[in-house]
């Protein structure tokens, strides 16, 4: 279950698992591969309940109607709603982490807090409540600093500040769009956007992928410059920020006993890894990286669940790109499920606002530049497709 659970449920699929699915979007090529989808959208248009409740009172109908069901794999949507975590397991247990772990990571000044006791590198950063308090705060942060909603994920509602009447201009409108008042501003660490997938059992880790961010990316539209826009694996880097960016990441890992597949986010200066955030749940690179490593990964998360980490080592077999297509302006979609390589396919007819995401683009092969330079003509031939 999750805002996007696409990848989880064709991997469970292929896994042998009977599956009953929760999920946000209910796009073509998850509807055609599943006989039993709850699909979230459709419930938004009936309620005002957030997204959050939505995906539990799923989980609810979905134990009423299949009570076998044996557990529960969570991914994007929940990240900040550790009491939620705490409710799906007690309608099964939880194939991850414990509602504990998620409210510790996600609590971005205890995170940090811990994190700098391993001697790991993170921005400066301090929760405000009130404009004064923003503009005090802000004095003691070089601009120009990074102003961050209190929850959240994908880049949404990040803004930049250049000065302190820019400070006052975005805490306003972050306050405004999200209803909350609380809102983190952070030293600016300039460098480039990374992350790792680590699989954990609580005690024991193992670095699987580290991975090339696409954060802001014009060629698809990024509604924002800090909007999540897909990967590149692996990452291209020296054998000194390899070597520093894994041994934060098991750090981290074994820090807050994390348990099976997590993604960690670090800004990569001068070698050095800035730790960004924890995502406690399976990451948006895991379908890019089961086909780059050709391996289930769910096997190997829930044999970690279990306290079990492969003794085998996970090579890249290729290249890898995933990109996020957003929409230029109002579409009304075509039916684009004949294109190739394209993902999270929305039926035709579907409304795609300016800024929406319109589906993933997914290329593989040996050269970086070459699958790069597909990934872009496909980018342009489904806006080609959308504006006719």
């Amino acid at each position: 279950m999750g805002f996007n659970s696409r990848p989880l449920v064709l991997s469970a699929l292929k896994f042998g698992l009977d599956v009953v699915a929760i999920d946000y979007w209910g796009d073509q090529d998850l509807k055609n591969k599943i006989k039993n989808l709850i699909v979230i959208k459709d419930r938004m248009a009936k309620t005002d309940v957030d997204t959050s409740e939505l995906l539990i009172s799923a989980a609810r109908d979905a134990f009423k109607e299949f009570p076998n069901l044996e557990g529960i794999l969570v991914g994007s949507g929940l990240d900040d709603r550790s009491d939620l975590w705490g409710k799906l397991n007690n309608l099964a247990p939880v194939f991850g982490n414990t509602p504990i772990a998620i409210k510790e990571v996600r609590n971005v000044l205890n995170l940090f807090k811990e994190a700098r006791k391993k001697k790991i590198s993170c921005p400066f950063t301090q929760l405000v409540s009130t404009l004064t308090e923003a503009k005090t705060i802000g004095k003691d942060i070089n601009f120009p600093l990074i102003l961050k909603p209190f929850s959240g994920g994908g880049g949404i509602n990040i803004r930049i500040a250049y000065n302190t009447d820019d400070l006052e201009s975005k805490y306003l409108e972050i306050s405004q769009l999200t209803k909350n008042n609380r809102v983190y501003l952070q030293e600016f660490i300039e460098g480039q956007d990374i992350s790792t997938m680590v699989l954990s059992t609580g005690k024991e880790s193992k670095v699987i992928s580290l991975n090339e961010q696409l954060i802001g990316l014009n060629e698809v539209n990024s509604p924002s410059t800090f909007t999540y826009c897909g990967n590149i694996i692996p990452l291209d880097t020296t054998k000194e920020a390899t070597q520093n960016i894994e041994e934060s990441s098991l750090k981290l890992a074994q820090l807050f006993k994390l348990k099976g597949i997590n993604g960690i986010d670090f800004v990569l200066k001068d070698n050095n890894p800035y730790l960004m955030e924890i995502n406690p749940r399976f990451p948006g690179t895991f379908e890019l990286l089961e086909n780059i490593l050709e391996t289930n990964l769910l096997n190997i998360h829930l044999d970690a669940c279990f306290g079990i980490l492969p003794t085998k080592s996970y090579p890249y077999l290729k290249y890898g790109i995933k990109m996020v297509v957003f929409s230029r302006e109002n579409y009304t979609l075509p039916d684009l499920s004949y294109m190739k390589d394209i993902y999270d396919i929305p039926f035709p007819g579907t409304i795609a606002n300016t800024g929406s995401p319109i589906c993933t683009v997914q290329i593989f092969g040996k050269n970086k530049k070459t699958i790069m330079e597909k990934g872009l003509k496909k980018i342009n031939e489904i806006y080609s497709k959308c504006s006719e």
